[in-house]
């Protein structure tokens, strides 16, 4: 074991011979306490600068120049940050700012070394400190203790990389005051000095960085198994202040903010104190209240924010029998829990809601009610109009759960809404007779000679072409939606199909050769 591996592992040892546990600190004095901690720090300091030196070689040593012969790639690991990792169990982005510090330390060492040295005639080597980044006094200043690795790294990051408005020398001169500013605070605060620093030297690159600020936020969310959604969000110094502000009025006092200013306010204030809800939770529902507001306000006054034809909304699903058996909503006690045996859910989600909640959702403007029968039919507007209205396309949308051609699994949104008796043969434009296919597939059925036949009320079924099966047997269509059917569908035997005037004489006539629908996208015939 070398020299300076024995140091570390005999301190290693200490430590842990040292028996350090929550009972050592509970029994300090506070004074004790903060020097304790204060040491520590320290300690952790200087290990954290030998790490970043070590890491540093790490790095040279597996550059990608050595390819199968570097250090990293020997030891079964793809690079240096990887290797890292697996020594010290820590995050890549904790071996890659070591590495980041290390090497700032280490090529200022050497740029030291190379000035030391000097020429024959005992004047600096020119190359040598030309090597030198401008960065090099932030390595020497880790490497002398007046900065941490973490402080350190936050200000190369804050200063980001000369460009052609702010030169190496220019960041390079401005290093001492950053340093200077950088010790007394801690990493993030460092980053923040930084991050102002360079803005300072580049006023008129101001604009410019504000919108690559903007085009960097984002907001994204999707759905968990357990029904919840979960999301993420990233906003520029202007909106994430005013959203912040959004939170804090919506949660203040309960995080320490002003009790109150008048009479009105005193009394939310003591509202929100003994509001049973904790603090997360009144925040995300006080956000959503704002977002509805949002949008029921005029489009005029939000122009091209969200369609003029629609607003946000939520459909809840439920069944008509459930509304009727349970009669009336309650009025002696609106929040208690509905214990009836109906149930709604939302579009979308497989998570059920109770009865009571779909009842005060269809009573709000922000929610969308379809109701559905036992046997799943809804929106009934006869053979007056040829295309489907947009709430039978919603119906249709609930009822399908998307493509409803078998093994597709396109959503709603990708669908067209198809006569299952054509409009042109006298077919009704029902939500019984239609349903929803992919573009792919609602072209398919067209030119290939597919049909597809209701059975009962809600069930349907598909009829392949001669070409594909030559005993056509029916196959059930089966929705992925959580309204469900009366009874499973069954197919009707495929013999009933052929009879003169069955569903499927037209077809058999007209079926295209295997050649016309195999290996290439259908084309939709002409009008």
């Amino acid at each position: 074991m070398s020299t300076t591996a024995a140091v570390f592992a005999e301190l290693t040892e200490v430590l842990t011979m040292a028996g350090v546990c929550a009972s050592t600190f509970q029994a300090m004095a506070e004074d004790e306490l903060a020097d304790t901690h204060r040491h520590m720090g320290c300690l952790r300091d200087e290990v954290d600068k030998a790490m970043a030196f070590s890491a540093a070689e790490v790095a040279r040593r597996s550059r990608p120049v050595f390819g199968d012969l570097g250090m990293a790639r020997r030891t079964g690991a793809r690079n240096d940050a990887e290797m890292l990792q697996k020594l010290t169990g820590g995050s890549r982005r904790d071996a890659r700012r070591m590495i980041a510090v290390g090497q700032m330390m280490a090529e200022a060492e050497a740029d030291a070394k190379a000035n030391a040295a000097g020429g024959d005639d005992g004047s600096p080597v020119v190359g040598a400190v030309a090597a030198a980044a401008w960065f090099a006094a932030l390595g020497r200043a880790v490497a002398a203790g007046e900065l941490t690795v973490d402080q350190a790294a936050s200000v190369r990051g804050g200063l980001g990389e000369p460009d052609a408005a702010v030169d190496d020398q220019a960041l390079a001169a401005a290093l001492p005051e950053i340093i200077a500013l950088a010790r007394d605070v801690n990493a993030d605060a460092a980053f923040t000095a930084a991050r102002r620093f360079r803005e300072r030297l580049d006023t008129a690159g101001v604009a410019g960085r504000a919108e690559a600020r903007r085009a960097k936020q984002f907001w994204r969310m999707w759905p968990k198994p357990d029904g919840m959604y979960r999301g993420e969000f990233e906003l520029d110094p202007e909106n994430g202040a005013y959203l912040k502000d959004v939170y804090d009025q919506l949660t203040s006092p309960r995080r320490g903010g002003p009790r109150w200013v008048n009479t009105k306010d005193a009394a939310r204030d003591k509202a929100l104190r003994d509001d049973p809800r904790s603090t997360e939770r009144i925040a995300v529902e006080g956000l959503v209240r704002l977002v509805e507001l949002g949008v029921s306000a005029d489009p005029a006054v939000m122009p091209g924010l969200l369609p003029s034809t629609r607003k946000p909304a939520v459909r809840v699903i439920t069944m008509k029998r459930d509304l009727e058996r349970a009669g009336p909503a309650r009025r002696d006690d609106p929040t208690r829990p509905d214990t009836g045996s109906g149930f709604g859910h939302l579009e979308g989600s497989d998570e059920l809601i109770p009865l009571a909640d779909a009842r005060a959702a269809i009573c709000d403007s922000g929610v969308l009610p379809v109701l559905f029968d036992e046997d799943g039919r809804a929106l009934d507007v006869g053979r007056e109009q040829r295309l489907f209205t947009t709430k039978q396309r919603v119906a249709l949308a609930i009822r399908d759960g998307g493509c409803l051609w078998p093994g597709c699994d396109r959503p709603p949104s990708w669908c067209e809404a198809h006569h299952i008796d054509e409009w042109a043969d006298l077919g009704r434009t029902d939500v019984a007779d239609g349903v929803l296919l992919c573009r792919y597939h609602h072209l398919l059925l067209h030119n290939a000679g597919w049909r597809i036949q209701r059975i009962g009320a809600a069930g349907y079924v598909l009829h392949p072409p001669a070409s594909v099966d030559i005993e056509r047997r029916p196959i059930a269509l089966r929705g992925r939606s959580l309204i469900m059917v009366k009874a499973p569908v069954h197919p009707p035997p495929a013999s009933t199909l052929d009879a003169p005037d069955g569903p499927m004489a037209k077809a058999a006539r007209s079926d295209p050769p295997r050649s016309s629908v195999e290996g290439r996208e259908p084309r939709a015939r002409s009008a």
